[in-house]
């Protein structure tokens, strides 16, 4: 049987611009404002494939759900990964158990929905919308759906600001995780370090889908960027573990969009694999730091770090991007120390960048050494004035921003 993503007919929705597209007889996927929440009708109990951006929106997509399915028992809980627009609305499910991966618990902590950063960031995506809807060139039609964006949005930010609770899993695992249900199995795969270091693939192979969270965005394209310091190889493997399955897969349910089909995944997958053959001919200075922070702490690793550079032994490339991705793993973990030592070397070796004052700025803020912090996120601006987020949180900070 081939499965095909439909419009479900004759359902009773509690909001206007929740979709639902009917999978199988058991699968059904919400998608409210771009982000897939999938809810499946087992015979134990109905299980959630992530929970949206607030307790609100989750709480709008959950009456969707029960009367679709006409049952309230819900029985799992499964994060892709801990972003706040896929696990922000785990609160609504307080009998229900929350599985992720064993790191998802610390990440979700450490960048919670309602932190500045990420008040800030929907702040602005508002910001955009009455800016635009102000806009004489905008049509009524196009006016219309912005009025019910910003009114959806609004409701959002407040759920955030004054209903959300950090909710972290409460079951997790680490390589991966099986539950036999009856007549479903689900198959739970730890991906490594890809779009954040808690990413899994969710495999039901009873109904040949496969859930990728944020790690595939498109037919074309990734949730991740291709390079030494995310782990590309254990992406390939968890994808050769589901697609050597004898059932194998006819539809791939991203955290965003539209459904992709299997060869899809195989595609991705295939390409992937290219890359990787010409990722691991040349050595990375941040993967370096990284394996030395491992073995000797930060304070030793930059130590060491800078001997090398001083007597001409150090070989390695440095790319920018990869310091992004080391700095801000250990921010999300709440390894300060190492956080801030990692962007003062980013910041050494890419001094023109504004993104390094930036996550300084916000490493200095969460360690509590606010002057620091207002040093950082100044320096920031003076590079790039247009940085929104440096100004928002200067101004939260009580700093006047005088750019010179």
């Amino acid at each position: 049987m081939t499965m095909i993503c439909f419009a479900l007919s004759q359902q009773s929705q509690t909001d206007d611009q929740v979709k639902a597209k009917r999978i199988s007889d058991r699968v059904i996927i919400y998608n409210y404002m771009n982000v897939n929440v999938t809810a499946i009708n087992s015979k134990n109990g109905i299980i959630i494939i992530d929970t949206h951006r607030s307790p609100s929106t989750m709480n709008t997509i959950k009456k969707s759900i029960e009367k679709d399915f006409g049952k309230k028992d819900f029985l799992f809980v499964i994060n892709t990964h801990g972003d706040y627009d896929h696990a922000s609305g785990n609160q609504v499910f307080p009998n229900a158990t929350i599985i992720g991966h064993e790191n998802c618990p610390e990440f979700m902590r450490n960048a919670p929905a309602n932190s500045p950063q990420s008040i800030w960031y929907l702040n602005s995506i508002l910001h955009k919308m009455n800016e635009t809807i102000k806009k004489p060139t905008v049509n009524i039609q196009d006016k219309k759906k912005l009025q019910m964006d910003i009114e959806v949005w609004n409701k959002m930010l407040e759920s955030v600001a004054n209903e959300y609770k950090v909710t972290p899993p409460n079951k997790t695992f680490s390589n991966s995780l099986i539950m036999n249900l009856d007549n479903l199995t689900v198959k739970m795969i730890y991906c490594g370090n890809a779009h954040t270091d808690n990413d899994i693939f969710i495999y039901l192979p009873e109904e040949k889908i496969v859930f990728t969270g944020d790690i595939f965005t498109s037919k074309n394209s990734y949730g991740f960027t291709i390079n030494r310091m995310n782990d590309i190889e254990r992406v390939i493997s968890s994808m050769d573990q589901i697609l050597v399955d004898p059932a194998g897969v006819e539809v791939v349910i991203p955290g965003h969009g539209k459904c992709l089909s299997g060869n899809d995944f195989i595609s991705l997958r295939n390409h992937l694999k290219e890359e990787t053959v010409h990722l691991y001919k040349t050595l990375s200075t941040a993967q370096l730091i990284e394996s030395m922070i491992k073995r000797n702490g930060i304070h030793q690793a930059l130590k060491k770090y800078s001997e090398m550079t001083t007597k001409g032994k150090n070989k390695y490339y440095n790319k920018e991007e990869e310091f992004s991705i080391l700095g801000n793993r250990y921010l999300r973990k709440g390894m300060l120390e190492e956080a801030i030592g990692v962007f003062n070397l980013y910041s050494e070796i890419f001094p023109n960048s504004a993104l390094v004052y930036d996550y300084l700025g916000e490493a200095y803020m969460k360690k509590g050494k606010i002057d620091s912090a207002i040093v950082n996120y100044k320096k920031s601006l003076k590079i790039f004035p247009e940085n929104k987020n440096a100004i928002e949180i200067l101004k939260m900070l009580g700093d006047t921003v005088q750019i010179k």
